[in-house]
Parts: C-alpha cells; structure tokens; sequence
C-alpha cells in the first residue's frame, strides 16, 4: 500500500475491533509461514527473491512484536527477518534483535532457536567484524547445545562454522580438527542431506587451504563443493549464495595464482549476483578484492573506485579487515 492508503486503512480498522484482531492473526500467521523455511540449515536452499520482496514486512512484524511484547512471535519470524537484514547489510540492528531473540529462546529452552541464532547469526557476523573471540564463545555454546538437540546434521554444521572461526583466528591445526569432526557425523544424518554436507564441508577446506597457501588443494577443494552446489535450480537443495560464494573464492585462488583476467571475470559474475540479491558481506569482500586487484594491474583509477564502495560498506558493516585494506590502498595510490 502507498503510506497514504496504509494510514487510511489502519485509522480504520482502530474502529472495528474485532476485523482487526481477525486481520492481525492472519498477518501473523501469514508471514511465520513465510519464515519458517529460513530457520533451516545454512546449506539448503532458500528462496532469497522472496525475501527480498516481502522482508519489509518481517520488519513491520518484528517491530509490532516488540512493541506489544511478544517475544514468542519475533523467534517465529526472526529467520525470515534474519536473511532479510543480511540482504539490507543492516547488521547493526540483526545483532541486536538477535541477542534479544536468544535471550527468549534460552528462557524457553528452544535448542533449535538458539542453535540457528548463534551459528548463522550472531557467531557469524561477529567474526566477519574481527571479533573472533567473541564469535568463538558463541560458537561454543552453540556446540553444546546442538549436541544437546542430538540432531547430528545441526552439529555438523556448528562444527564447520567454529572451524571457519579458528581458521581466521589462525587456529589451523584446531579448525582441520572441527572439519574432521564435522565430517565423521555425516554418517549420522539423513542420506539425502550427506552429500550437501560433505560439499559445505569441503566448501570450508578450501578457504583453509587457501590461506595455508596450498592453491592447488584449495582448488581442488572448491571444486568438489562446486559439483555439489551447482547453478541448478532444479534442484530442491540448490543453495544459490553458496554456488556464488565458492565461485568468488575460486576467483580467490586465480587471483592469488596470477591469473587476473580469469579472476576479475570470476569476481565481476558474483558481483553481480550479490549485488541483487547476496549477502552485504560478501558483496564488500568482492569489492574489496577488486579495488586490490585493479591496483595490482595499475589501474589506479578503478581501484579507487572499487575501494570507496568497500570502505563504504565496511564502515557500515563493521567489517575491520576490509576497511583496513581498502584505507592503506587509499594511502598507497594518493600518496
């Protein structure tokens, strides 16, 4: 509705009680169906074109929530409104809603809450900032609660996000060790879900051996989890940010081997992607390794380019590394 029509309508319904409570119940439920897919695993898919289009109102719901003192509603909703906010890069009010959230799904005893708001939220978002160690104690309780949950699928994956965590904390021997674990459990789960596992578990791998600077095992890899989430979307488990995120880090690789053309080509694919429709952190990292690639060739004009909109991002988003990367290429080409 325009604002206009949508003050109208509400002014309205103030008088008739009962339409209303009968509109509002329908709303609510509408849109806890709407986000309950979201509250899966990282790894499956999800329909991020509706989330696009509708999280608006997740937002309009979450803060109705909030207002009125429904906690039990706002952890229905709090998926869709997650994946949203990720899409808007407004990672200053998910984190703040989110710990609300997971202060009422630990009164309550939602283990699946709690695992889903600490592993693809909180502990996720903290350490794309650099905040590692706060990232890990999340990580951990998130563990243990998954174990609690005994739901070997949901601990696989904590395992490969605690993993994706020490790596950066330069914990290499820690987080090889996670990955292992991670992959002993998926025996344990679902036929159906194993392959999808194995693939976001050597989707990690590749990260780790990139930065160990084995190039050919990250390719390698990269590649085996590119077989599994494939641009496909006749498959039901198809997960297009994952698809997209492993092609931007092959792109990784081939910028790391010297081989610009084939990276920028790699990179220039994603962007446009997350762009529509990825991940805001992802999107600032990308441009992030442009504006450093467009310096590597000389292009300082570019890179200039490029590095603006990243440090625009990354302030925004609290992301530390790409804002200190992009500030020193920012000094290096003006000085």
């Amino acid at each position: 509705m325009l604002p206009l029509t949508h003050s109208y309508v509400l002014d309205k319904l103030e008088h008739q009680t009962e339409l209303e409570q009968v509109l509002r119940e329908q709303w609510i439920a509408h849109l806890i169906t709407l986000a309950r897919p979201y509250a899966d695993l990282h790894m499956r898919w999800h329909d991020l074109h509706m989330v696009r289009r509708e999280g608006v109102h997740f937002v309009t719901l979450s803060s109705w929530c909030q207002q009125e003192g429904k906690p039990d509603i706002l952890l229905k909703v709090f998926p869709g409104l997650a994946f949203y906010y990720d899409l808007m890069g407004q990672w200053t009010d998910l984190l703040t809603i989110g710990k609300s959230a997971l202060e009422y799904a630990q009164l309550t005893g939602d283990l699946e809450s709690i695992v889903f708001i600490v592993t693809h939220v909180l502990s996720w978002i903290l350490s794309d900032q650099g905040r590692h160690e706060e990232a890990e104690r999340h990580i951990a309780n998130a563990l243990k609660t998954a174990r609690q949950l005994g739901d070997a699928s949901w601990q696989s994956s904590v395992l490969v996000n605690y993993a994706r965590i020490l790596r950066r904390r330069g914990m290499f021997d820690q987080a090889l060790a996670f990955c292992q674990q991670a992959f002993d459990l998926v025996p344990r789960t679902a036929d159906t879900q194993q392959i999808y596992l194995r693939a976001y578990i050597e989707y990690e791998l590749g990260k780790f051996y990139r930065e160990r600077g084995d190039l050919q095992g990250a390719q390698q890899h990269l590649y085996a989890a590119r077989d599994v989430f494939r641009h496909d979307e006749s498959d039901p488990l198809f997960n297009m940010e994952l698809a997209w995120g492993i092609l931007s880090n092959l792109g990784f690789v081939e910028h790391q081997l010297g081989n610009l053309d084939t990276a920028e080509q790699m990179y220039l694919q994603c962007l446009s992607f997350f762009k529509e429709i990825g991940g805001r952190g992802t999107m600032t990292t990308l441009v992030t390794r442009l504006a450093l690639l467009e310096e590597q060739r000389g292009n300082d004009t570019d890179a200039l380019e490029y590095a603006a909109e990243a440090l625009n991002w990354s302030r925004r988003l609290g992301m530390v590394e790409e804002q200190a990367l992009m500030e020193a290429l920012h000094t290096r080409i003006s000085s």
